[in-house]
């Protein structure tokens, strides 16, 4: 599971990140099934999403939660997707390919097509993804599936973290309000650039030449 730099306008869900292999989840059982990851590199959440790949028959009988485990902070992605009056099943459709974003009006609670995956697209979390901002991003992230309903079953196939974040040299925001103390270290050849490049490979530059890598190296 990676990090990725998200644009919540971009309504097309991410690739998720592959598990070396699918991981089973139990039919009708609440203890489910746990996949984790251990993120490293650090800087503070400003927003934070996630992306499910999950291949499973009758999605409503899902619930999915993220817990940061160096925080204890847990949020609710999914439970029981189409679950409500009248409705105890859920959503009857198979598989979930979708990013969960706060930013996005849909709720994912509500989404259930007719084609496969049944829940596909950028939805809102049944839960706050809000609530881990300010957190740091590194540490242990881990995803619980859990499959409420007897009778039908299936895997995890993949899942991301896509976290935006403050950067890991602490005062600096991955912005383009950049300090011009910082434009300075990059020097004249660099600095030009800082106002037409994408903020993610200025941040490269930033951190190459405050860690004095080579030109060979990667961080």
């Amino acid at each position: 599971t990676s990090e990725y730099d998200f644009n919540p306008l971009d309504w097309q869900p991410l690739p998720c990140d592959g598990l070396p292999g699918p991981l089973a989840i139990p039919d009708n059982d609440p203890a489910g099934v746990t996949s984790t990851v251990v993120l490293t590199g650090g800087g503070r959440i400003t927003d934070l999403n996630v992306c499910l790949d999950i291949g499973h028959t009758w999605v409503g009988d899902l619930a999915v939660r993220l817990t940061h485990q160096e925080t204890g902070t847990e949020v609710v992605l999914l439970d029981r997707p189409g679950t409500g009056p009248g409705v105890p099943a859920g959503c009857g459709g198979n598989d979930i390919l979708a990013t969960l974003d706060d930013e996005v009006p849909a709720p994912v609670h509500n989404a259930c097509g007719n084609g496969v995956p049944a829940i596909l697209g950028n939805f809102a979390p049944a839960g706050s993804l809000a609530s881990f901002d300010g957190e740091n991003v590194a540490g242990t992230w881990t995803l619980n599936i859990a499959d409420g309903a007897l009778g039908d079953g299936g895997d995890l196939r993949g899942w991301s973290v896509i976290a935006s974040r403050t950067s890991p040299l602490g005062d600096v925001d991955c912005d383009r309000d950049v300090d011009a103390a910082l434009l300075d270290q990059l020097g004249d050849e660099h600095s030009a650039a800082w106002r037409d490049l994408d903020v993610v490979l200025l941040h490269h530059l930033v951190f190459e030449r405050l860690l004095g890598l080579g030109e060979e190296d990667n961080i």
